[in-house]
């Protein structure tokens, strides 16, 4: 969830890419209703990493750790599995919640955290409110 409003242009590959802009896309064409999911998503869905059987990263199944970091972020953000609401509410609570502050802690072990792209986009987001 917090990677779309992270998202800097930098992924995978080109596909993965694509697919991120497109996600970007949606959600700033109102009104967009979200579905709360620690489950592969849309996203997933082009990155190289997802096989049939979870997240793989470099051949080892990441997917309790993938799990891991949802929760944390759904917990950080008071939002439940299932949870439906619009963008809109979403972009406020970002906005309130400053996740980028707590970016080491929420995605610990992700491999984009060292680049900082999320911190600079969702910090982006938080200031816009």
């Amino acid at each position: 969830m917090l990677c779309v409003f992270g998202w800097q242009g930098h992924g995978y590959n080109e596909q993965f890419s694509r697919k991120m802009d497109e996600v970007e896309a949606f959600i700033n064409t109102p009104p967009t209703l979200l579905s709360v999911s620690t489950k592969a998503d849309c996203i997933c869905e082009s990155c190289p990493h997802l096989e049939k059987d979870g997240c793989f990263k470099d051949e080892v199944k990441r997917e309790a750790e993938i799990q891991a970091q949802d929760e944390r972020v759904l917990t950080f953000l008071d939002l439940k599995q299932g949870q439906v609401f619009s963008v809109n509410s979403l972009k406020q609570l970002i906005g309130q919640k400053k996740p980028h502050l707590k970016l080491s802690e929420l995605c610990a072990g992700c491999s984009w955290l060292d680049k900082g792209y999320c911190y600079q986009g969702l910090e982006k987001q938080g200031h816009s409110f």
